[in-house]
């Protein structure tokens, strides 16, 4: 009957859907609190073993179905329930139910996105913020929706940019690799057979064959503790920095990666300062999402003098990594009061340079890598074959 008071177990994964499983019954719940100690460390690890990472691409589609739902004017706590019933990611999903747990509770969007900052990320979450405080959630949104959308499509053109280098490097490297450790071997015992004294270039790989095959262990060893070494000295701030520089100044890719970097940094500032978020709380969300300590450093730079009341323009002009030509329009932006949306354009311009610097690279570098491989092959098997020839002319005699 209606009114009366009840108890039971519900299985649940979370507080959250046990929450929404009892709506969907039409019961109000008083009190709601995990059976056992036990029974809630089981679900925890349940819930871990089987946790999937968020994509971009999920987190784009998710914004998009928020943007064309808000704008048609559906509550949004009706647009969360619709979305996290048909999301199919257990991770998006639980988070997704627990913002729907808060709003429905009477907190805000932004205080209930801000507990699931470490899905959405901290710019993300901080555009949203201030698009509720302005009223523009829906553009917010929308202008979110468009940078995931593009940094998905630039990590595509990427990916296919050096795959193909990488695919074919693999394959050289394991027909090398297998001439060494199993054709190699049986042209030694016919040369020591015959007694026959191979050129130097030959006894130089049959070395190396012997020892691969002999102390596979030991160079195995070395490359699994080089490789380790490597990952982690790169990762120590003088080598980070060193490698950022000359990485952004190297002949032909350096250019590209200026291009591409200082696009999606000027992109994610246009975004947020366009959704209300403050200039130097954007520089900050931005210095956290660089992974180049170069444009870190930039970023730094560009928030002294915004606190100092100077202009980011000249901080841009004094960096050489920076493309030419963006501390002017910056500049022009600052005094037009039109920061936010010259800073998008520019970011998306040279995004889009970025990316046709690099597939024209990649055209380039495809024929080098193809020529430098065939030459290393060809050694190997002239290395091989050379012996085998003379032996033939000789007998021929």
């Amino acid at each position: 009957m209606q009114g009366e008071k009840s108890g039971g177990v519900l299985d649940a994964d979370s507080l959250a859907i046990a929450r929404q499983q009892l709506r969907e019954r039409g019961l109000f719940p008083l009190t709601l609190s995990p059976q056992s100690h036990a029974t809630g460390m089981r679900t925890v690890k349940r819930q871990g073993l089987f946790k999937k990472r968020v994509q971009k691409a999920e987190l784009m589609l998710l914004t998009k179905q928020l943007v064309i739902m808000s704008r048609a004017g559906v509550d949004l706590a009706e647009v969360l329930q619709n979305v996290a019933g048909n999301c199919r990611n257990l991770t998006l999903k639980l988070a997704l139910n627990e913002i729907y747990q808060d709003v429905t509770e009477g907190k805000s969007f932004s205080v209930a996105i801000k507990r699931q900052v470490h899905i959405f990320g901290e710019a993300y979450v901080a555009s949203i913020a201030a698009g509720e405080a302005s009223g523009k959630v829906p553009d917010v949104l929308a202008r979110l929706s468009d940078v995931l959308q593009n940094e998905i499509k630039l990590q595509s053109t990427l990916k296919g940019a050096v795959s193909y280098p990488i695919v074919l490097m693999a394959v050289c490297l394991f027909v090398i690799g297998a001439l060494l450790l199993f054709v190699l071997p049986n042209f030694e015992r016919v040369f020591n057979d015959m007694g026959i004294t191979p050129p130097a270039s030959t006894q130089f790989l049959l070395y190396c064959s012997g020892e691969l095959r002999r102390r596979f262990w030991l160079w195995g060893g070395l490359a699994i503790l080089a490789t380790y070494g490597s990952c982690k000295l790169i990762w120590t701030p003088s080598v980070r920095r060193a490698t950022s520089n000359a990485a952004l100044r190297l002949i032909l890719v350096g250019d590209v990666l200026q291009s591409l970097v200082a696009g999606r940094l000027f992109v994610m500032l246009g975004t947020m300062l366009q959704s209300g978020v403050p200039l130097i709380q954007s520089l900050q969300l931005c210095r956290s999402a660089m992974h180049n300590i170069c444009f870190q450093e930039l970023l730094d730079d560009m928030q002294t003098e915004v606190l100092n009341g100077r202009s980011i323009g000249r901080v841009l002009n004094s960096a050489t990594f920076v493309p030419a030509g963006i501390a002017q329009m910056v500049g022009t932006a600052e005094q037009s009061g039109r920061l936010g949306s010259v800073m998008q354009l520019v970011g998306e311009y040279y995004e889009a340079e970025g990316q046709r610097k690099m597939q024209e690279l990649a055209k380039l570098l495809e024929p080098l890598i193809v020529i430098v491989m065939g030459m290393v092959v060809a050694f190997v098997v002239a290395s091989i074959m050379l012996p085998i020839l003379d032996l033939s002319s000789t007998a021929g005699r």
